[in-house]
């Protein structure tokens, strides 16, 4: 074999080998640009989601519940006034509260629990796209505020926990006031203090949580 023809051959091999190596450098970047832009709209779309789930648990926004609904907005009403007034409530009045206490007394703190989990996972997930897009390509992934939504979510989960102690509370109160507690007797007194110890607590937390919303930008 001549040396001119060798040298040919040479270089179409590495010519070759240079359109191959484009293809795959051409392909890669395509399949990580598809990747990418995936990634991209899942974060923007969990984000969301966990903004709307923050604003209902706020109070302030509705989230669309599968699980557990609310009474009717008039027994909703009806009960809310009775609850207001059961240390004094007329025993006549008792009962109709014991029964509007077994559809309306749980949402609130059903209704936290709820949310503070879909928080949690939507939260969990995001954190699985965010690590796996920097993978992808650190370069210009958007930096999301992570720790800022671990604190809003332990703040939820202890406003949650509130709820559910108050609702306990309410309802221990309301099956002494049955059996025939006064308002002056010492386990009314009790519970009522603990109640208003629970209420400040929920009432701490909610302004914390709010100054969080600000943080992240939540309206």
């Amino acid at each position: 074999m001549s040396l001119s023809l060798f040298y040919r051959r040479l270089v179409g091999l590495l010519l070759c080998g240079a359109v191959i190596l484009f293809c795959i450098s051409w392909y890669v970047a395509n399949q990580t640009a598809a990747l990418t832009t995936m990634l991209d709209e899942r974060i923007s779309a969990t984000y969301e989601i966990m903004v709307t789930i923050a604003v209902a648990a706020e109070g302030s926004g509705s989230f669309d519940q599968q699980v557990i609904s609310d009474c009717p907005a008039p027994t909703r009403e009806r009960f809310d006034l009775l609850l207001g007034q059961l240390a004094t409530l007329p025993v006549t009045e008792l009962g109709e509260l014991q029964s509007l206490f077994e559809s309306c007394g749980d949402f609130p703190a059903l209704e936290k629990a709820v949310l503070v989990s879909q928080l949690d996972r939507e939260y969990r997930a995001l954190r699985e796209y965010v690590s796996l897009r920097t993978l992808v390509d650190g370069r210009s992934v958007v930096s999301y505020p992570l720790e800022t939504w671990v604190e809003l979510i332990n703040l939820e989960r202890d406003r949650s926990q509130l709820f559910t102690r108050l609702v306990s509370i309410q309802r221990e109160l309301l099956a002494g006031r049955i059996q025939g507690w006064v308002v002056n007797d010492p386990k009314t007194t009790t519970l009522l203090e603990e109640a208003q110890l629970v209420r400040d607590g929920i009432v701490a937390v909610s302004s914390r949580a709010r100054e969080l919303h600000i943080e992240l930008g939540i309206q």
